[in-house]
């Protein structure tokens, strides 16, 4: 407007039409907040499931396993019944370490490979050299 107005400055009525005020000029509108409701994601309202405090109920059912809407959740049953492979399982947060893992599993060179690839990061972060170049 002002850019206007210095070279023909007595056509206020042409520079107030042609110039629009500063919110209107965002083509999509977000940059100016005008467009909150209709840009914005919906936030969805957060549902907490009831936590199961009976303690006859944890000991003798899989409390959360039925996924149905009418039903009881299915009773524990003794051990037998399970195949031998469920109790092999690793349920630990901790990784397993190389030295339990087998060299003919891939897990074992994905595991090793990473293990190297931060050693030697902090090599160089310590160092002070740039990572070099690969060349394949």
């Amino acid at each position: 407007m002002s850019v206007l107005r210095l070279f023909v400055p007595n056509l206020k009525v042409l520079t107030k039409k042609l110039i629009k005020p500063p919110d209107i000029l965002c083509k999509a509108g977000y940059a100016a907040g005008k467009l909150k409701g209709k840009m914005m994601s919906a936030t969805q309202k957060k549902t907490f499931l009831e936590v199961e405090t009976d303690p006859y109920k944890l000991c003798n059912f899989v409390c959360g396993a039925n996924y149905f809407k009418e039903g009881e959740d299915p009773p524990i049953k003794p051990d037998s019944e399970y195949p031998e492979w469920l109790f092999s399982l690793h349920i630990d947060r901790k990784p397993i370490e190389l030295s339990e893992l087998s060299k003919d599993n891939m897990y074992y060179w994905r595991r090793l490979r990473r293990i190297n690839m931060r050693r030697q990061n902090k090599e160089i972060k310590y160092a002070g050299q740039r990572r070099p170049k690969r060349i394949w």
